[in-house]
């Protein structure tokens, strides 16, 4: 609707009373107008905002969901070189440090890296958000993992080509091989390869469409009101995206870091069985068989991290799927555990990234912070009022070094800040830092 015009009685009343109300409905006029343009420009910024932290998370989502299939896919070469060496004793259930692995299955590591592969080759040209789907549900290690036999008793595993596609793609689908289900199972797989199913925009269901695709009113009350409301929910889903994308990023340095031990105990496997042609475990020596165990021990830790949906069902009905930090958690506290124990180069540095005063006595207005914190203009306030009693204060916490070189950059870049400073400081260093969250 339009904005009402209401000077009654402008033309019929003469006089200074007249002209007095025509100022005072005319500066009324201009107070709605400039309220409306203030709620529209500031919703316009909130959207733009979670827009960007949108495909920021649905980038991070993507990096871990490929970097799990090509860890996964890697574990081929393993199981080739692992299948030469004759009279090696079964590697069975270990408990190390509290961390326990189950008994070494060749056969699922080896269809884990049949499936991955196909996987992998699919995902050439799909949309953003495929592959971080993958890495979200779980749904691809998990179909990966129950692709054991098919139902004309062939194993996958044992399949090549076209073969080894179509049996992988009616897996994922729900189809069988030799039945009349599988080519409505390989269009689903495909379909789910396409980014038609398990795209990370899901993950917050239709609330991103419903915040950022409306027009806020024309009446200055009710669009005040309603850019409040929308700023409340852009903020929750803002959070939300963030927390996904810090465990993500997380999640990728850890794999790195495992994976890259890993790669280095492989190349000496391959050395000890292909260059130097031993492949009877009776005749290795001590090194070479602690090299052999430490190679499936870390086959078994990437797998088991490979393993964990990073996002789980709704269960609570706000319409955003629940991050599953707990288990993301425990298996980085156990590649920690494991690479400590075993005296693995294992290496994890995690960031805060902090606010702090510049001199003793200053005026800043944190107001910017809007632009890349989820917060409004009066925590926003919060935060610089806090700073009168607080040295440090972490914006963001345990964070990739990769990630606080990004944010700090952002900072300096979105951010118009005066008499502070941002620094990056080590995580553990820094504990008794109050965090923006509890100051708001």
């Amino acid at each position: 609707m339009p904005l009402p015009f209401i000077i009654g009685g402008i033309a019929a009343v003469a006089g200074l009373a007249g002209a007095g109300s025509a100022v005072r409905g005319g500066m009324k006029m201009k107070e709605a107008n400039d309220t409306v343009k203030s709620s529209q420009s500031r919703h316009n910024s909130n959207v733009e905002k979670l827009k960007e932290k949108e495909k920021e998370s649905k980038q991070t989502m993507d990096d871990l969901g490929k970097r799990e299939l090509e860890i996964l896919d890697s574990f081929e070469k393993f199981s080739a070189i692992f299948e030469k060496i004759k009279n090696k004793p079964k590697f069975e259930e270990i408990i190390l440090n509290g961390v326990k692995f189950s008994e070494y299955n060749p056969s699922t590591i080896k269809e884990v890296s049949v499936g991955a592969a196909v996987i992998l080759g699919g995902l050439g040209g799909a949309a953003l958000g495929t592959a971080g789907g993958f890495a979200a549900a779980g749904a691809t290690t998990a179909a990966v993992m129950a692709l054991g036999t098919a139902s004309t008793g062939t194993a996958i595993a044992s399949l090549s080509g076209a073969a080894a596609t179509n049996a992988t793609l009616a897996a994922l689908g729900g189809g069988a091989i030799g039945s009349s289900s599988l080519a409505g199972g390989m269009a689903l797989g495909q379909a789910v390869l396409g980014g038609a199913t398990l795209g990370v925009g899901l993950l917050v269901g239709g609330i991103i469409f419903n915040v950022t695709g409306s027009k806020l009113s024309d009446k200055a009350d009710e669009a005040w009101a309603e850019m409040k409301k929308a700023e409340k929910k852009i903020n929750e889903v803002y959070a939300y995206l963030d927390d996904l994308q810090t465990i993500a990023e997380r999640y990728i340095y850890s794999l790195n870091s495992v994976d890259k031990v890993y790669t280095d105990h492989l190349s000496k496997l391959d050395m000890i069985v292909n260059t130097y042609g031993k492949d009877d475990w009776n005749y290795y020596s001590t090194e070479e068989k602690m090299t052999t165990q430490n190679t499936v021990l870390l086959v078994q830790l990437l797998y088991n991290m490979c393993r964990v949906k990073l996002v789980l069902k709704d269960e609570d009905g706000d319409g955003m799927e629940n991050i599953n930090k707990a288990e993301a958690s425990e298996q980085l506290n156990n590649a920690k555990i494991v690479c400590s124990a075993k005296g693995f180069d294992y290496k994890e540095e995690m960031y805060d990234i902090c606010i702090s005063k510049e001199y003793d006595s200053y005026y800043t207005s944190t107001y910017s912070l809007c632009k890349i914190l989820p917060i409004n203009e009066s925590e926003a306030r919060d935060i610089g009022n806090a700073l009168e009693n607080n040295s440090k204060i972490k914006l963001f916490e345990n964070v990739t070094p990769q990630r606080a070189e990004i944010i700090t950059n952002k900072i300096d870049d979105k951010c118009s800040l005066s008499g502070v400073v941002i620094s990056k400081e080590k995580s553990s260093d820094y504990n008794d830092i109050p965090s923006y969250k509890k100051v708001i």
